[in-house]
């Protein structure tokens, strides 16, 4: 389900089956359903990219979703965490993936400069010396021992890491 709209008009949604099945009419009566989102605009935002982020759109475009997406918060002092993504050694299109990488952190930075977490380095930082790791490190990757089974995630260790920057990060700006 995605939303899909033109900008300043309500969401509308459309649904594709991915299964056969007999189609279900919803009556006009029925209200849309509408997510109670209002009371989050108080809370620390926490944006976590993912390497899918990374794919089909320019560092600048997704810097412009980035910011849409902060400056939705409405405290008048801006809570906010911008986690970068991660990529892994497994992932399809690496250089490309660490090119985008490099252009969307540089943005980042310039806008956000105290409050991102470069995923890379930390992750990288908390190699555990092993062979592997050290190769990862090398070719500017996440290290084997944080990596997940799959191209996208990391392991139990790797989600560690990022968690004691988030506390790292939300300690240093007092929340």
């Amino acid at each position: 389900m995605r939303p899909a709209h033109p900008a300043g008009e309500p969401d509308t949604y459309q649904f594709t089956r991915t299964t056969a099945g007999v189609a279900k009419p919803v009556p006009p009566s029925i209200e849309a359903w509408r997510p109670d989102t209002e009371p989050y605009r108080y809370w620390t935002f926490l944006c976590w990219l993912g390497t899918n982020d990374l794919s089909g759109k320019s560092a600048a475009e997704i810097l412009a979703l980035m910011d849409a997406y902060v400056s939705w918060q409405a405290t008048a002092v801006k809570r906010r965490t911008i986690i970068m993504p991660v990529i892994n050694s497994a992932a399809e299109n690496v250089a490309g993936l660490k090119t985008k990488y490099a252009q969307l952190l540089a943005l980042v930075k310039a806008k956000w400069p105290y409050d991102y977490i470069d995923t890379l380095f930390e992750l990288q930082r908390a190699n555990d010396g092993s062979h592997e790791d050290l190769a990862d490190v090398a070719a500017g990757l996440v290290p084997r021992s944080k990596q997940g089974s799959d191209t996208y995630h990391l392991n139990n260790a790797g989600y560690g890491v990022i968690a004691a920057a988030v506390k790292a990060l939300s300690d240093r700006r007092g929340f």
